[in-house]
């Protein structure tokens, strides 16, 4: 099937296009940031006749169709999602229950000037108690002589509240029926009746240029020519006109998505690190590939949805599947490609607390891209299929020290991380460093806390799939920190230290033992060389829980898939330190040389890390036994 725009719907999109870059992009962070409603470039768009695209020419739209609509729409929504939304909200479920089941007075009375651009139109069905069970909504409308009264509340209603809002289409059910059969009924309650109020604008996460607030029916009395519809069947009417609504939710959705792709792609060609542009490197590559498949994926399930629409076919199916394409995007894989693509985990630096187009971009799911800029990263996207995904790791400690070290080897190798520490603010100036070289997320908590190490393992689970490998960098001992803490307190530290550690493995173990290659855990410590001769019993004792932990995890995991080491500088316990990195006894003390072993470890094959071979060096005579 060929979704080659026509000639007319290149030039609506070319049109909108300019429209928003002039009216809308460079406003847009203003009302946001303040959470206004920009009345004035919906009443622009109305004039331009795009607030009836999908009306009847008769009734004051232009009767574009569904597939030009949703190409507008991605350039709407590239700008600012907020005026999508709205604009989305009026012209699906504020509009065509009027269109399809009002009179031709209420059209002419309601439709007319909602087509013409002249008031925005909104819907009112969720509820506090209900939203997708339509049919436990609670407002109710009872009659009365000469019409109806309705008693209710409803919340999260898009556009009933704006100095441009014509009135709401309100659902109810019936108060009262003799069968006891619960039947439905939409009214049109235009802003200002007596008894219908509504709340301050709601406080939201993203989308802040979007008037969404709460709506009070006290005693709300409207007229037998406020009905909507045949009296009961307003919830039947209301759930044929969902598709519609789904296929423009869809193509609002893209927006976010191939914004993320498109500032990714500029920032990749921009940014340099270690001698070259991001885009260099393979790592970012795939990224971008992964992105731009996805991206492409969902806008050919929306504009299938939308041609057939517009051909008068059952749509349902695809308008389901297009919105399903793309609701997990918020958290899911085009933004998360994005976060570690620009440099930043998390989005700690670019985004949440960063630039405001990228802050704006990932929590109100705004953008828009190209196909020119997609159409390049097809050989890699096809190519990328046939490889596995990328090993992943957490490394814990990686904010500083040895941690943040074996964090920079292992991405410079190609695996994806998750970086763990307890500073935020010094986490996020490493995440934001690191994500240039590799797939970074990162993950700030206190793992003395078992619930945040199920948190780390599954937020590292959902970011990139699986869990390869587990570096716990105990951190337990150094000169200033032996040095500052009596031998009780050590012990104390110690013992503390160790319990978040076999807490974070318990966590770890059974994505271990799924991982397609063998499943390590390594055991670090950044324990110095240079120890006070009073304080050996403190190295010791160190030492002791090291071992402790890494060798009780291959007694209980022997015959499965995972193997544990424990390494610090002098003292390496391992199945394949031997011949596996060359160094002599004073390169040996170094925490470098911890490092490379990590990395030597990590990267060898899977037949050779489940060898029975089993190597401890001591190479200090604090350790020799």
């Amino acid at each position: 099937m060929n979704f080659a725009l026509s000639d007319e719907q290149e030039a609506l999109k070319r049109v909108v296009r300019s429209f928003a870059d002039k009216e809308i992009r460079e406003q847009a962070a203003v009302w946001n940031e303040r959470e206004e409603f920009p009345s004035e470039v919906m009443l622009k768009m109305g004039q331009m006749g795009l607030l009836g695209l999908l009306i009847p020419e008769v009734w004051g739209g232009s009767d574009a169709g569904m597939v030009a609509f949703v190409a507008a729409m991605e350039e709407i929504g590239s700008a600012d999602q907020s005026v999508a939304a709205a604009w989305n909200a009026h012209s699906t479920m504020g509009m065509l229950g009027l269109l399809h089941y009002g009179t031709d007075e209420q059209r002419e009375r309601w439709l007319r000037p909602l087509a013409e651009g002249r008031a925005i139109g909104a819907f009112g069905l969720t509820e506090p108690d209900a939203g997708s069970d339509a049919a436990g909504i609670r407002t109710v409308a009872r009659r009365i002589d000469g019409g109806w009264s309705i008693n209710g509340s409803k919340t999260f209603i898009s556009n009933a509240g704006t100095p441009i809002s014509l009135g709401v289409t309100v659902l109810a059910r019936f108060e009262g029926d003799p069968d006891g059969e619960r039947r439905y009924g939409a009214f049109f309650v235009e802003t200002g009746t007596e008894g219908y109020t509504f709340g301050q604008p709601m406080k939201k996460l993203g989308w802040h240029g979007l008037d969404n607030r709460p709506l009070f029916f006290d005693n709300c009395i409207v007229g037998e020519d406020h009905v909507v519809g045949e009296v009961g069947d307003g919830l039947r009417d209301f759930l044929s006109i969902l598709d519609p609504g789904r296929i423009s939710v869809a193509a609002l959705s893209v927006s976010p998505a191939a914004e993320c792709l498109t500032m990714s792609l500029e920032y990749a060609r921009e940014r340099e690190q270690f001698g070259r542009r991001l885009s260099g490197f393979q790592a970012i590559q795939h990224k971008l590939a992964d992105m731009a498949t996805e991206v492409e994926a969902a806008r050919l399930l929306v504009y299938s949805a939308a041609a057939k629409h517009d051909a008068g076919e059952d749509c349902r199916r695809e308008a389901a599947m297009a919105k399903l394409s793309v609701r997990r995007w918020p958290t899911g894989l085009p933004v998360r490609r994005s976060r570690s693509t620009v440099g930043s985990a998390k989005c700690v630096s670019h985004g949440w607390r960063g630039s405001i187009l990228m802050r704006r971009s990932l929590r109100s799911g705004r953008g828009r891209a190209r196909s020119s800029e997609t159409s390049s990263l097809g050989s890699s996207a096809a190519e990328m299929a046939k490889r596995p995904p990328p090993r992943s790791a957490i490394v814990t400690g990686s904010s500083r020290g040895l941690g943040h070290a074996i964090a920079a080897e292992l991405l410079g190798d190609g695996w994806a991380v998750t970086l763990h520490g307890g500073d935020e603010q010094r986490l996020a100036a490493i995440t934001e460093r690191l994500g240039a070289i590799g797939s970074v997320n990162s993950f700030a908590a206190d793992l003395r806390d078992k619930s945040a190490c199920r948190r780390l393992v599954i937020d590292h689970l959902e970011s990139f799939g699986q869990l390869d490998a587990l570096v716990v960098d105990v951190a337990m001992a150094s000169p200033a920190w032996i040095g500052a803490l009596g031998d009780d307190a050590a012990d104390e530290q110690i013992s503390m230290n160790l319990a978040s550690a076999f807490s974070l493995v318990g966590a770890a173990l059974p994505h271990l033992e799924a991982a397609a290659h063998a499943g390590r855990i390594m055991v670090v410590s950044s324990i110095a060389a240079q120890v006070p001769i009073n304080r050996l019993s403190v190295y010791s004792a160190t030492m002791a829980a090291l071992l402790s932990l890494s060798r009780s995890i291959n007694l209980e995991y022997s015959c499965r898939n995972v193997r544990s080491t424990a390494i610090t500088p002098g003292y390496i316990d391992t199945d394949l330190a031997a011949g596996g990195v060359v160094a002599d006894a004073e390169q040996m003390m170094s925490a470098d040389y911890v490092v490379q072993v990590v990395r030597f470890i990590l990267n060898a094959p899977s037949s050779l890390i489940l060898g029975e071979c089993s190597v401890t060096r001591a190479v200090s005579p604090l350790f020799e036994t």
